[in-house]
Parts: structure tokens; sequence; C-alpha cells
């Protein structure tokens, strides 16, 4: 009787656990300086840092995002049970099995000068740090070793508590992965996964995989793989963002995208409202697999945001396979595209694959449906990415179709995403949109019957990619290693947190100012009137476009989130063409 009374708790006392979350949050705050809220759901903790400001499915590492306090949180999830559920989703939140960091993506390294990307060694080390560090600190450390075998006495079921709540595998939400994982049931050691990376060549052979990965609302991956791997499948239609690289010499032609289309089409309705395709040429766009993919999923989803990329760097072999016997859609490819703006919020399209878009003559000149009706407050944005530009103007048919694209979508928001390949690139890609603008105002002409396109509210260029950047950035990196292989600066956690927190929007201290900073305009649009009786001339301007400086209000992060998923297939999912002069 006596031990008993021992055990219990004084009378009044309170238990850490007992307290007020409103408490438990100002206690972490006190303790880390970050300000933390942790909610009763452990699975979403809502984390308002100010270094959360990253794009969305992108990898950053977990110290990095919780910088300046990640030890501080490591040491109190320690301390008891509660606090390792209520902190695990953001320690543990981004998980990486191909590499350490993201800086073979970032300079764009050839497979045979990786730096930091190694996939055996690191699924290694994660399999080691799961199933045996974290053990050590389990008071039962054999118990929980063992709810990971296979057979328990004859319970195959078996769980032990520390896998289904405080293993760090519970807490990944992002994860990225190559084509081993997808086989067998080591997937399901990540049950609360909500976006997968795939970063693999494509895969010939199936990918039978065990596992159940339900809350998954984001997939990257390869075409191929995709239709090599039913579990995969079975999932698209639950998808909310799918980034898929459509690499057509890799496909057979007698099989096509039939799988993934059959997915969709089979599917009532679908969950899917952002979609990336990378297309490993602009002329893929007029495949008709292509475009019965977009038309499927454009029918059974409501897409917001839609962006068509190209990959830049070349095959192992090229070509592969011959893309000419693919068969190309029937009518016109850019009318048919134009039915897919109808839900969507923001086009991301790169001008080489907006010039193979064919639109019928007759398009054109069409003026807009009168009887649409257009919320004039929605905000619609379409994003042009040029990687060299070289101006003065758009050529013919970029600067009419996308006119078509303005005046069918009715877009308000223009982003220019340009490389510099010219001195003073910034001048001319100003000039460039600005007459652009113009042109659209214009491309009425005297025709009383369809004015020209006036909806446009803001403008916003952005120097994305420059040789001079480009190498000053690449030097900037490579002289941080080499500091640290030489063991100069190795307990310098300052140049440690440099390399760790590359990513593939970033700039160095070192670069020009323009480099990766949007200028933003906001555009208004002042008529023109004649002061002499009869009609205006036709050459001249019934409206004028003015550009007037304004703030950025706004982030580029949908812009770089897919342009980071694209850098990432580019390193690790295409076949890389070998050196001539080393291999």
């Amino acid at each position: 009787m006596k031990n008993n009374l021992l055990d219990q708790p004084p009378p009044g006392s309170i238990h850490f656990d007992d307290l007020p979350m409103e408490i438990i949050n100002q206690i972490i705050y006190w303790i880390s300086d970050t300000d933390l809220d942790l909610n009763l759901d452990p699975a979403i903790p809502t984390h308002r840092s100010k270094n959360n400001s990253s794009p969305k499915y992108v990898y950053v590492l977990n110290h990095v995002r919780c910088t300046g306090y990640y030890s501080t949180l490591v040491s109190l999830s320690s301390t008891n049970s509660f606090l390792r559920q209520k902190l695990g989703p953001i320690l543990f939140k981004n998980i990486s099995l191909i590499r350490i960091n993201s800086i073979d993506s970032v300079l764009c390294n050839p497979k045979r000068s990786e730096f930091y990307s190694d996939k055996k060694k690191y699924q290694r080390e994660f399999i080691k740090e799961l199933l045996e560090t974290n053990f050590q600190a389990c008071t039962t450390e054999e118990l929980a070793r063992t709810s990971f075998k296979s057979h328990i006495l004859g319970d195959a079921t078996y769980k032990s508590r520390f896998e289904l709540k405080f293993a760090m595998s519970n807490y990944v939400t992002y994860l990225e992965c190559d084509n081993s994982v997808l086989r067998g049931s080591t997937l399901s050691l990540f049950p609360n996964l909500k976006a997968l990376k795939v970063l693999d060549e494509a895969s010939e052979d199936p990918l039978v995989g065990n596992y159940q990965i339900e809350n998954l609302d984001y997939l990257a991956i390869n075409a191929r793989t995709l239709m090599n791997c039913a579990k995969m499948l079975k999932l698209l239609p639950r998808l909310k963002r799918l980034d898929l690289l459509l690499d057509y010499c890799e496909i057979p032609i007698h099989l096509g995208l039939t799988k993934i289309i059959d997915e969709f089409r089979n599917a009532d309705k679908t969950n899917l409202t952002e979609l990336a395709l990378n297309l490993n040429s602009s002329f893929s766009i007029a495949y008709e697999d292509t475009i019965t993919l977009l038309d499927v999923i454009s029918n059974n989803s409501e897409l917001t945001i839609l962006s068509l990329r190209t990959k830049r760097r070349k095959y192992f072999d090229y070509p592969r396979q011959d893309q000419s016997r693919w068969p190309l859609y029937r009518s016109y490819s850019g009318d048919k595209f134009l039915l897919f703006l109808k839900s969507l919020d923001h086009l991301i399209i790169d001008i080489p694959i907006l010039e193979v878009l064919r639109f019928h003559p007759h398009t054109y000149n069409r003026c807009p449906d009168a009887s649409v009706e257009w919320d004039k407050m929605r905000t619609k944005t379409l994003t042009l990415v040029d990687q060299a530009s070289i101006g003065p103007q758009f050529s013919t048919y970029s600067r009419d179709g996308a006119g078509v694209l303005f005046q069918a979508a009715q877009f308000t928001e223009l982003n220019f995403q340009y490389g510099e390949a010219l001195e003073e690139g910034h001048l001319h890609a100003l000039k460039l949109v600005s007459d652009f603008v113009q042109f659209m105002v214009d491309c009425g002409g005297s025709d009383n019957r369809c004015r020209g396109y006036a909806g446009l509210k803001n403008l916003a260029i952005e120097k994305c990619w420059s040789v001079t950047d480009d190498s000053i950035r690449r030097e900037y990196y490579c002289n941080i290693m080499l500091k640290l292989n030489a063991l100069e600066d190795v307990t310098n956690q300052s140049t440690k947190y440099k390399l760790a927190s590359a990513a593939v929007w970033s700039r160095t201290p070192f670069n020009s100012p323009r480099y990766r900073i949007r200028d933003v305009y906001g555009i208004t649009y002042k008529e023109h009137r004649n002061s002499f009786d009869g009609a205006i001339p036709a050459r001249s301007h019934r409206y004028e476009a003015v550009f007037h400086p304004k703030a950025d209000s706004a982030n580029n992060n949908v812009f770089w989130s897919i342009e980071t998923s694209l850098a990432d297939f580019e390193q690790y999912t295409v076949r890389q063409r070998k050196s001539s002069l080393w291999n």
C-alpha cells in the first residue's frame, strides 16, 4: 500500500502533458525563440516561421527549415512522448534517400561528378538510423526492435508502440526515393506520406509493391516508371498535383500513354488541381497522346495550375527511339488547347512549346465570347518562359499564339521568366514584353467590332538564367566545397549551412542585382482622343499601355516549385549523355 502511494502524484499536481496548448507554445517559444503552434492534431502542425517561405514540394533540409532552433527542438522532442509526437512532424518532415542536399541539381553536375548524391549509401544510413540508433533511446529497446521484423512469435501483424507512434518515419510527409523503393513494402514505413518524388531513370521492369499510402497528394515520376507501377497508377485520381516527365524516347509506341490516360478516364472525378508536364521535346505537345492526356484530365479535374515545360539536358545515346512515328493530333492542336484553359488560374508554358501549337486562321481574329461572364476580381496568370531570350521581339508564332491565349482565357497578369543571352538583357526583356502588351492592345486595329485586349493589370519580369551569374554561383559553391574538403572550415557551421541551404531558386551575395529578383509593373491604359472631326487614323493607337513600377507583393513560388522539379528530373531521371572525352 505504501509503494502505491509513492507512485501516485501529490494532490493538486499537474503533468506537463495536461498543460493548455497555449502555455506549451509559450514554453517552446521561450526556449527555442521560434513562433511554433502545436495543433491538437499531431499530424498537422502549424509552423509560423520566417524561414518557411520555400516553394511547395521541394527538398529543404529539416535543419535548414528550422534554422537556429533545430537542435533545441530535437532535445525537447527527446524529453517525453508527448513532445516527440508534437515536434516529430516538424523535425522529420523531409527525407531524401537520394541526396543530402541540392547542390548537384543546382550545379547540374554530370552523373559521374555528383558530390552529394548516393542513393545506396543514404538508404542504408536511413535504415540504420531507423532500426538501430533510434531504438537506443527507447526504454523497451528489444520490444521496439522486434516490431520491425516480418514475423513475431507467430503474429505477423504485431506493431509496437514505438513503430506506431514514435519512429521518425511516422512523421515524414515528403520523401525522395529511387525505383527500388517502389518494390516491396518499404513505402509502408511512411504511413503519413503526402509528397513522393521518384528520382531515378525510367524502369522497364514491373514494380510490384506491397504498401498503402492513402494520404499522398503529390507525385513526381517518370511516365515510363509510372506505367510499370500498378500501385502508383491507382493513386492518380487521388493526387492534388502530378509532375510527370513525359519522355517519348523511352515509351514504346505500341503502348503510348494508354495506362495513364485510362486511369484518369475511368475515374468519375479526380482531385487533381495542378499538373506539370515536362516534355522531352517541344514538338511532343503536338502528339495525339499528349493532347488526349490533357483532354481527359481537363474533363475529369478542376485544374487551376498547368505547366508545360521542356527538358534542357541531352540524352545518353540520343536519340534512343525514333520519335517520327508518333501520331500527331489530327486537327489544330492550339484550338484544342484553348479548351483546357477554362478553369486555370495559372498557365506556365515554354516559348518553344507555344510556337509549336497551331491555331485555325480564324482563331487569331476571333473576339472573346461576349456570352461568357468573367470574374473581374479573379487573378489569372500567364507565365512565359524563355531560357535564351535574344529579342528584340517575340517571333510571329509566339506573339500571335500568346495573344490568342490572352483573348481566350482573359489573363490579368503576365510573368516573363527569361535567360540572359545578351548584354543588358534586362532592358531587352523589358522592351520585348512591353511591346507585346502594346501589340495586344492594338490587335483590334481600326476594326471597331473587336477591340484589342486591355485586361492585363500586372507585368513581372525575372532574369532566371545568365551565363555570367550562373558561373558566379558555381564558383561560389565550388569554393565552399574546396574549403570543406581541405578541412580548412570543417567546423564552421555557417559554411556548411551555405551548402545545405543551396536551392535551384537561390542566389549568392555576388550575383548581379537583377538576378532572380522580380521587377513588377502595374499596367493602366490611356485612351487617345482625336481632336479633329472624322475617323481615327487606322495606324493611331486608340489605347496606350502605361507601365508604373510597384512593389512585389506576391512571390513566384509556383514557378520555382515547378522549375525545381524539372531540374531534379534532369539531374536524376534523364539518362545523361556520356562525355566523349572521358568515357
